[in-house]
């Protein structure tokens, strides 16, 4: 099993973080998940511990809905993929969907799970309408992914174009 990482959307500021000189990518901070009093931080490694204290590297408060867990796997551009990314997985029906469609990575009963959201031509289902499983299947090398699909077992490259948290025209609709 690999190590778990996850990533936030800093309550902090931009201008904060990078003050006080913690990594981020415009807010996004990338480490360990903790919850203290029910509101999550990303943290940073252990620095030192006794018996008496622990210190951390860092640690931020993070907006709860943005938290995502990396899910082990890379894109075509070796962009590290995440729960609640937005990946442009090519179509396997051109015709109706175009060459394209947009999909939500989930996490669902011990599987990491891509959610159709939308296609290049529009077309807007209810969400999660379709899924399929997102694996590595040819490790750092090779950049695709198989994704399992409506009956189709496919080797695709796939790539990160968003978040859920931060891109307006891919967050959930309200039922």
């Amino acid at each position: 099993m690999g190590v778990r990482k996850f990533r936030g959307k800093s309550k902090m500021s931009i201008e904060d973080l990078d003050y006080i000189g913690i990594e981020h990518k415009n807010g996004w901070v990338y480490g360990n998940l903790i919850h203290n009093g029910g509101y999550p931080y990303i943290v940073g490694d252990i620095v030192e511990s006794t018996d008496e204290y622990i210190h951390l590297e860092y640690w931020v408060p993070v907006h709860s809905t943005s938290v995502g867990q990396y899910t082990g796997i890379k894109d075509m551009h070796q962009e590290e993929i995440y729960e609640k990314d937005v990946l442009k997985v090519p179509s396997i029906n051109e015709h109706i969907h175009g060459e394209y469609a947009y999909q939500e990575v989930i996490y669902r009963n011990g599987t990491w799970i891509v959610q159709y959201i939308r296609s290049e031509k529009g077309q807007i289902l209810p969400r999660g309408y379709t899924a399929g499983i997102l694996i590595d299947c040819c490790g750092e090398y090779d950049h695709k992914n198989i994704v399992f699909d409506d009956g189709y077992l496919n080797l695709l490259e796939v790539e990160v174009v968003g978040d859920t948290y931060d891109d307006v025209d891919f967050k959930p609709r309200e039922e």
